[in-house]
């Protein structure tokens, strides 16, 4: 049980590093005047991390682990992580914290959770690490069930496009926030997301606001019900499938999604809104037009003449 406690807290914390043509080698050593077991693992060229168990007493276990500059697909990671849990009968739980934590050199809010593994499942708490925060519960054993809620807090829209495409290069401002739901099995992960951000930009596309829903199957998300507000420009609806595993094209995906102005049209008039602005102390701002449709009695005229107006909503 203990071996899988660690690579999940291994898995939790550098999902995505690739493996793939890179050798891992790793010595190991154990003290049994201690009671303390030590590993260090080499990774190609990263800089190796230490992992320390060490028995306190009957029952209960400390288990450390050091990182110094670890690459993965988000962040250039740094930190001193201990894990204390106890052996129950049933069940063990613990405490997990962190000291001296950097993402790509900068300081963060330090990791602090609790956890417990009852009937080969692992509850989680609150486990936050820099701008991403988790909770929910991990199945140990076939069919390996998972059930996890990712909260993220104004993660740099950079750093978010970068983690799902195969090359980093992609020019973005600005941060997202929001949650996506995991859940599911080995059989089938269900991915559920709704972000947001604000004031921004992506491939020299700057916009007002984009909020985001997206939800499928892995590999696929179907976004829908999603809005994109240009800088003093238009406001579009957005539409469209993203394979996830296809990181090659993920750029390309992106500027094939299906941008549809907002546009409603009804028997007396058609409206479309031209201008969606959102501050954090007056609220937003939305500025809407409408083409009024008249009727003439005169044959002779045209029946697209209609009255042009503007309409401005303010929301507190």
């Amino acid at each position: 049980m203990k071996n899988k406690l660690l690579l999940l807290v291994f898995l939790l914390l550098f999902t995505r590093v690739g493996f793939a043509k890179t050798i891992v080698t790793y010595q190991g050593q154990i003290d049994f005047t201690q009671n303390q077991f030590d590993l260090v693992f080499n990774i190609g060229e990263q800089p190796p991390f230490v992992f320390k168990v060490q028995k306190k007493s009957m029952h209960k276990y400390m288990l450390s682990l050091d990182v110094d500059h670890f690459k993965t697909a988000l962040w250039d990671i740094s930190s001193k992580i201990s894990i204390d849990f106890e052996l129950g009968q049933q069940s063990f739980f613990g405490n997990l914290r962190s000291q001296y934590s950097l993402i790509d050199y900068k300081p963060i809010r330090e990791l602090a959770s609790s956890f417990e593994v009852k009937d080969n499942y692992l509850y989680i708490t609150a486990l936050s690490f820099g701008d991403v925060s988790t909770e929910g519960g991990i199945g140990l054993k076939a069919p390996y069930s998972l059930n996890m809620i990712f909260h993220l807090y104004d993660m740099p829209m950079k750093n978010f496009l970068g983690f799902w495409m195969q090359k980093k290069t992609v020019e973005a401002e600005g941060h997202v926030s929001g949650k996506i739901k995991v859940s599911g099995d080995l059989a089938g992960i269900s991915l559920k997301g709704d972000l947001s951000s604000f004031n921004g930009e992506i491939e020299k596309l700057k916009y007002d606001s984009v909020y985001l829903n997206a939800e499928g199957i892995y590999p696929k998300l179907y976004v829908a019900d999603s809005k994109l507000s240009e800088k003093e420009g238009l406001t579009f609806m957005l539409e469209g499938v993203v394979n996830l595993a296809d990181k090659k094209n993920f750029k390309k995906q992106i500027k094939a999604l299906k941008l549809s102005p907002v546009v409603k049209d009804s028997s007396s008039k058609t409206e479309w809104t031209i201008i969606r602005k959102k501050d954090e102390e007056a609220g937003s701002v939305e500025t809407n037009y409408f083409l009024r449709k008249e009727k003439r009695l005169d044959p002779s005229m045209h029946e697209g003449v209609g009255v042009l107006g503007v309409e401005k909503k303010m929301t507190f």
